[in-house]
């Protein structure tokens, strides 16, 4: 069973070195007419699981012969268990990333987040105002409140409240999913460089547009606890929960 393991050992650690995020991916992205780049999601995960199941051989071998496990026979158990502690701290690809990989978008806690995101996302439209609804913070100031039917925002000693009752005239609350080509008029609206657009990832947003009139205001939701604010009067903003 140990040799079984080694060679196992020996078949994962191949396919994680040679398909590893700084040997396989181009920082730049996709080139060249055909993108291989799936490849690396297949090779990775493959050349993990070989090496998670090595480490389970060894493991029987030593279940099987404890005091036969000499020193040199811990090295095997020891570079499975290294290949493993690093797949899962800096590559660990999600299929839905794969854009993003070569931006670094890699390791458990990518992997984690992105799963979060997209369980979210699958409750649909319904469930976006209870995914914005609280108190924003910039530091432990708070700066935005947003309930179920108005936005309340502080800039310094100016207090606005979007809704019905404040916006006479003209009162608008909108949710909706979006791509990032459609964030892209907010971003140049709120004087957002193209390398704030940029810094967006390939997936749908959260988007809340909170709409008085001359006050207007854009919340991107980056991350569950992680909110992008797009205003014609004042610079971008993140805040948090």
């Amino acid at each position: 069973m140990y040799i079984f393991g080694v060679i196992l050992l020996a078949l994962g650690a191949f396919l994680l070195v040679v398909f590893s995020p700084w040997i396989y991916l181009d920082t730049r992205g996709a080139t060249g007419l055909m993108d291989f780049t799936e490849l690396f999601w297949y090779a990775q995960w493959t050349g993990f699981w070989l090496s998670l199941g090595a480490l389970l051989c060894f493991d029987f071998s030593f279940w099987r012969a404890p005091f036969a496990f000499t020193q040199r026979a811990a090295i095997a158990p020891g570079i499975a268990a290294g290949l493993v502690i690093l797949f899962i701290a800096f590559a660990m690809p999600e299929a839905s990333n794969q854009r993003e990989w070569y931006k670094g978008a890699l390791g458990f806690r990518v992997y984690l987040r992105t799963k979060i995101r997209l369980a979210a996302d699958a409750r649909g439209p319904e469930a976006l105002p209870s995914r914005f609804t609280g108190t924003w913070k910039s530091g432990r100031d708070p700066i935005i409140q947003i309930g179920s039917e108005s936005v309340s925002i502080r800039n310094g000693a100016a207090h606005i409240v979007i809704s019905e009752q404040t916006c006479p005239h003209r009162f608008h609350l909108e949710y909706r999913l979006t791509p990032p080509s459609g964030l892209f008029e907010y971003f140049r609206n709120a004087t957002a460089t193209e390398e704030d657009f940029r810094r967006l990832s390939n997936h749908d947003y959260p988007l809340l547009i909170a709409d008085c009139g001359m006050d207007s205001v854009a919340l991107v939701l980056l991350e569950p606890k992680k909110l992008l604010v797009l205003s014609r009067n004042a610079s971008p903003q993140i805040l948090h929960r």
